[in-house]
């Protein structure tokens, strides 16, 4: 007769495990630069001129030219009144210039907004309309159209047209559909051309026992940071220490006000992603183990103390960064505990 006799050696694992208060970064930090440049068109005298209905000009048309760097958003505040609540729709695009300062109405780049009657009031109202842009280039001429394609004549919006040659660089044309006017003259409004959105995803995947942090840091000029919008929630600032929603992405918008009485600025962002390992304890049911022997203490920073067991005759005291490695004495634990300050510890485990 033969016995078989069979023999299972447990299963060992090692761990890491970082607790009482430690941060440790995520990849490497994300820039992103949002500047703005506008034209200004606000300063001079101006008389109001009807737009569309009758023999009166469906387009009414400005000139710009983008700064030099490339734009993908632009905002245009436009100032308008009525004579009574027209009910038709007004349109406002970006539309390219022909090459002779005039506006090639038939190649429309965008439609960034429109208005109605109920939008506007029978004093000088001001709309702003914001869009994205297929890639605007640096140092080029384009142009805001606003089309009205209506037939009403009795119901109608202005908008105002400078009296003298406001910005001797720049043109305004009107077209009651067919023949064209150039005009050295301006119309009343700003446009604001944007090289980037104020709004920007942020991947965070990570599995583990962690709290995930973000710490956005910002350097601005001729701007103003109101507040942040993560994930829906609003923060004045945002810091490591700042508690925000756990999520493996992250929609942060930049809520800024230019100043306007400057023609450009910007916000540069540097966005950090921490890790924050803020438990305090460690366990054998957390590690899901049978047994487990300290091998290595790194402790943090600031130093500290890690209690064995609950024991304070057992109490690890640690300075500051100092590492203590156990090689030829087992320090076996059912609990750690950081008394204070934080660390790193490796752990065997035995299944």
């Amino acid at each position: 007769m033969t016995e078989l006799v069979i023999i299972t050696k447990p299963r060992t694992r090692i761990f890491k495990w970082i607790g009482g208060g430690v941060y440790k970064q995520y990849s490497t930090p994300i820039s992103h630069t949002i500047s703005w440049s506008q034209t200004n068109l606000t300063g001079a005298s101006y008389n109001t001129v009807r737009l569309g209905g009758g023999n009166y000009e469906r387009y009414r048309c400005q000139q710009f030219i983008t700064p030099n760097f490339t734009v993908k958003i632009v905002k245009v505040v436009l100032h308008v009144v009525k004579n009574a609540n027209f009910t038709d729709t007004v349109y406002v695009r970006i539309c390219p210039d022909n090459g002779s300062n005039m506006p090639d109405v038939n190649n429309v780049i965008a439609t960034i907004g429109t208005f109605t009657g109920s939008d506007v009031g029978t004093s000088e109202t001001q709309l702003t309309f914001t869009g994205s842009v297929p890639t605007l280039q640096a140092n080029t001429k384009y142009w805001v159209v606003v089309e009205r394609p209506t037939t009403n004549t009795s119901q109608y919006p202005s908008l105002y047209l400078s009296s003298t040659d406001y910005n001797t660089s720049l043109y305004s044309a009107d077209s009651y559909g067919s023949n064209w006017t150039q005009r050295t003259y301006d119309y009343k409004m700003r446009i604001f051309c944007y090289e980037n959105p104020n709004t920007l995803n942020i991947d965070f995947i990570y599995d583990g026992p962690v709290t995930k942090r973000l710490d956005v840091s910002a350097s601005v000029s001729n701007t103003t940071i109101n507040n942040y919008t993560l994930n829906s929630q609003t923060f004045t600032s945002i810091t490591r220490e700042t508690d925000i929603p756990q999520s493996n992405i992250y929609t942060l918008t930049v809520n800024y006000t230019e100043n306007t009485a400057q023609s450009s600025g910007y916000v540069n962002l540097t966005i950090q992603r921490w890790l924050y390992y803020s438990s305090t304890s460690c366990t054998l049911e957390h590690l899901n183990v049978s047994e487990a022997y300290v091998q290595e203490i790194l402790f943090g920073s600031t130093g500290g103390v890690l209690r064995i067991d609950d024991d304070p005759s057992a109490d690890l005291v640690g300075q500051a960064n100092e590492k203590i490695v156990f090689i030829d004495v087992i320090v076996p634990f059912r609990k750690l505990e950081w008394v204070s300050g934080n660390g790193e510890v490796m752990i065997l485990g035995v299944e």
